[in-house]
């Protein structure tokens, strides 16, 4: 399994954060994001099995998309 994560100190160090929500994708894969209010989420992490995931620059972490 490979995990990218923009921010490694922040899983050691916290901070003042929104909710943080957890989708699963179509092939199983996992994403996290940042709830920044209406449907606009920030992805703060990706974490699949499937390498193709990390090439989609749609599930690039600190995108924002409307959920």
């Amino acid at each position: 399994m490979i995990m990218y994560h923009p921010d490694p100190a922040g899983e050691f160090i916290p901070a003042a954060r929104n909710e943080v929500k957890y989708y699963r994708l179509p092939d199983g894969g996992i994403l996290s994001g940042e709830d920044l209010g209406g449907r606009r989420i920030r992805l703060l992490r990706l974490c699949s099995t499937d390498p193709k995931d990390y090439l989609n620059s749609r599930y690039e972490p600190g995108s924002v998309f409307e959920a």
